[in-house]
């Protein structure tokens, strides 16, 4: 069974720009692989290629949707299932972006704010640091 996640960012006029991210949506996974290896730049090209099946430490080149993704690889729904309706939406507000994907049983939201850090909730307006998250994960 999946672990669903959103992924975003804090565009510069306020907006979020999100995308579904299918597989190990929890924090010790997409959580740590977001906080270890995307920043505002890499976020923004993980965000163009759209919804995303496995998120992985790069978003590596295209490849057969049904074959294992090269070592550390994204698997997108469009790029690399030729998907076309999988694209990254755009939400004005962090509430709207929570009550978006709700209906399709996300458990974890990601947004990398303004001050280049990640956050994390589970589903309500109470955001997290992932950093703090996953210092509380090793120390229990």
């Amino acid at each position: 069974m999946s672990t669903r996640s959103a992924i975003g960012m804090r565009c510069n006029d306020g907006a979020i720009r999100a995308v579904y991210a299918h597989w190990d949506g929890y924090p010790a996974h997409n959580g740590k692989i977001l906080q270890e290896n995307y920043n505002r730049t890499n976020t923004e090209s993980l965000l163009e290629h759209g919804n995303i099946s496995i998120l992985g430490k790069v978003i590596g080149d295209k490849h057969n949707f049904l074959d294992r993704a090269p070592e550390g690889a994204c698997t997108f729904y469009a790029r690399d299932r030729s998907d076309v309706k999988q694209t990254a939406q755009t939400f004005q507000c962090s509430r709207e972006y929570l009550e978006q994907f709700e209906y399709i049983g996300v458990e974890y939201y990601y947004l990398l704010e303004d001050d280049g850090n990640w956050y994390v909730s589970e589903g309500s307006n109470d955001w997290q640091l992932v950093s703090d998250v996953l210092n509380h994960l090793e120390e229990a």
